[in-house]
């Protein structure tokens, strides 16, 4: 596994609290937004949205030592303290609905390098001119990293247990980019567009992502 995917897999750790309990009785949506500015600097957040209230995580906290709506919000500010000390990262924020048990965690960059630098530094290594980049902002053009490939591989390398088909089967990993013009191109031809031409979104079952069956990445020129 190269140090982007470790790099991914990290950032994802919050995620994968929630997501790798067999517990789930609905449906779970997890949301990366990125929107870039003229100046190709941007902002990025990540949200999990869940149609389950308060009793979902109370019943799940006798499994634990702590319960798991406490040990969601603690990973949330450990990843948020450390993004607040990478260069280029701004304006970190989280954001936790306790009734309903969603969260979100945005923060902005000055760039798209410092992005991917600080996704790197976030799991103790270094981003190289070798290693492969999360996001690349150039101008008129972005592309997005296709991390599908690398899911299951790292799951099981971490011995962590992937969930039932059928929960896997009720969660949506969506990803929303909005650019500051009108989109020329795009790949692949499955995501959607949005009617003034200037945000793409493709959505993915969890299942369908941890079996390598879709491609993650996004190419676009704008």
């Amino acid at each position: 596994m190269n140090l982007l995917t470790f790099s991914l897999m990290k950032t994802y750790r919050l995620i994968f609290v929630l997501l790798l309990f067999p517990f789930f009785t609905g449906c779970i949506e997890i949301v990366e937004k990125i929107t870039v500015h003229s100046n190709k600097s941007g902002k990025a957040s990540y949200s999990l949205n869940t149609n389950q209230r308060g009793f979902f995580l109370n019943n799940l906290a006798g499994f634990f030592d702590n319960s798991l709506q406490d040990e969601v919000i603690l990973e949330a500010k450990k990843f948020a303290n450390q993004l607040k000390n990478q260069p280029g990262i701004s304006n970190v924020h989280i954001n936790t609905d306790l009734a309903t048990n969603n969260f979100e965690l945005s923060f902005e960059f000055d760039n798209s390098k410092n992005l991917n630098n600080a996704l790197y530094k976030m799991s103790g290594n270094k981003k190289t001119m070798f290693s492969p980049g999360y996001l690349k902002i150039k101008r008129h053009r972005l592309k997005k990293f296709n991390f599908s490939p690398w899911v299951k591989p790292y799951l099981e390398r971490e011995n962590i247990e992937i969930p039932d088909m059928y929960i896997t089967s009720m969660i949506t990993f969506s990803s929303i980019i909005e650019l500051p013009e009108e989109i020329i191109s795009y790949n692949p031809s499955s995501i959607k567009i949005s009617h003034d031409s200037k945000i793409v979104k493709n959505s993915y079952s969890l299942q369908n992502i941890i079996e390598g069956k879709v491609n993650t990445g996004i190419r676009i020129k704008y």
